[in-house]
């Protein structure tokens, strides 16, 4: 077998398995190619009203849903994030606490009301970890949305307040490519004028 064979026989076979993930309703693959724009438009009552409660801008948060979950509300990742923002139980528990109601359940969670419900509560307290910073605005947030508080304190925050957070801070390129995703998306929506 030439080694001209071998790259052509991989290549169909990456191909092939490409096809088949897709055929096969692979969540990941499926999710990163389509979106039903029905499924896009049915939260949107909820969205403006949780986002109003919570100070956000509507549009930045269907953009977190949008690359979270792609509207799927029964969506569980792969380390148990539930529903169409993807919540971790430690954010569920916190906001649980500071809201002084009992801890949902997994099902309950899955829910879209209570699940907008506790991740635009947490995206928001995201926004509102490092008072000094507010200049930050989007771009702190939502790397402490998608990697954790501790890191970004820790590794990606400039120590002068004075200075703002930019992607380029963010050692992962990941998050920095999960923040720009949702950005982008928000201007779409509201060039779009979802709200």
């Amino acid at each position: 077998m030439t080694m001209t064979s071998i790259v052509k026989n991989r290549r169909h076979a990456a191909w092939l398995l490409l096809i088949l993930l897709v055929l096969s309703g692979c969540r990941r693959v499926n999710d990163l190619l389509t979106v039903d724009e029905k499924l896009e438009k049915a939260y949107d009552t909820t969205i403006a009203r949780k986002a109003a409660e919570n100070g956000l801008e509507p549009e930045l948060l269907k953009a977190v849903i949008w690359r979270e979950s792609r509207f799927r509300k029964e969506q569980i990742g792969s380390k148990g994030e539930l529903g169409l923002m993807q919540l971790m139980r430690p954010a569920i528990e916190d906001w649980a606490k500071r809201k002084k109601r009992a801890v949902p359940t997994d099902s309950e969670v899955l829910e879209p009301e209570m699940n907008i419900e506790i991740g635009s509560w947490y995206l928001a307290w995201c926004g509102k970890r490092f008072p000094d910073r507010s200049r930050d605005g989007d771009v702190l947030r939502l790397a402490i949305y998608n990697a954790g508080y501790g890191r970004v304190r820790d590794n990606w925050l400039p120590k002068d307040p004075k200075v703002a957070m930019t992607l380029q801070d963010i050692g992962f390129p990941s998050t920095r490519d999960y923040i720009k995703q949702i950005v982008d998306r928000a201007q779409y929506y509201k060039e779009r004028r979802d709200f």
